[in-house]
């Protein structure tokens, strides 16, 4: 953001991938009681995600939170699905087996001593 600002030479394209926005996280989380602060992270938000070419984001819920946001950039929506139709398991091998996780589907609230 700040090289953009200064000026920086553009690369030929900016794509900026979408997931959650700091500011909605912030205030969700409660950890923005200040407002100056909020707006400051909203703004940030926005000023870069304007700057951007193009913007690719999960759903339609997301794209309505960015231009909430005052955002303007063209944005693409690329849901995390499969088709599956096309993926098929591999068979079972014996033996030991790897499990995979990513990411967290609840709100995580951590204590540290």
């Amino acid at each position: 953001m700040a090289a953009g600002v200064l000026g920086a030479p553009r690369v030929p394209c900016h794509l900026a991938i979408v997931h959650d926005l700091q500011s909605g996280l912030a205030k969700s989380l409660e950890m923005t009681r200040v407002p100056v602060l909020a707006n400051l992270i909203t703004w940030l938000e926005r000023q870069t995600l304007n700057r951007v070419d193009r913007i690719v984001t999960l759903s339609q819920d997301m794209v309505e939170a960015i231009r909430t946001i005052g955002v303007k950039t063209p944005i693409d929506i690329i849901p995390p699905t499969v088709d599956d139709t096309l993926i098929r398991p591999l068979p079972v091998r014996p033996g030991p087996f790897t499990a995979l996780y990513s990411g967290n589907v609840t709100r995580l609230r951590a204590s540290f001593p």
